[in-house]
């Protein structure tokens, strides 16, 4: 039962993530484009959205928090990948099922 619940808090606490669009599509851009283990700057993926610097580089510390993407930093650039985790994986197929992407 332990167990159980744990994957309920976990799936919870995802779904609560992403009520936020922007952290949402930051999510899908980055497994995406992100094939192969690339690394892309807060910079580049505020482009592609078209959204501020400063809310892409909030949206992504919250997924950072939450253990969906990994920071990097290369001298004055913040870059984000992805984190292949099982359970990431899984919530990257039911999004991408439920969005036909």
């Amino acid at each position: 039962m332990e167990t159980k619940n744990s994957h309920i808090n976990e799936l919870s606490r995802a779904f609560g993530l992403f009520q936020d669009p922007l952290r949402l599509r930051l999510f899908v851009l980055l497994v995406n484009m992100g094939k192969g283990g690339r690394r892309l700057c807060v910079s580049e993926l505020a482009e592609k959205l078209g959204g501020s610097l400063s809310n892409t580089s909030h949206q992504l510390h919250k997924l950072e928090l939450a253990g969906i993407v990994e920071r990097v930093r290369r001298g004055r650039m913040v870059c984000y990948q992805f984190r292949r985790t099982p359970f990431n994986m899984k919530m990257y197929s039911f999004i991408r099922s439920t969005l036909e992407i």
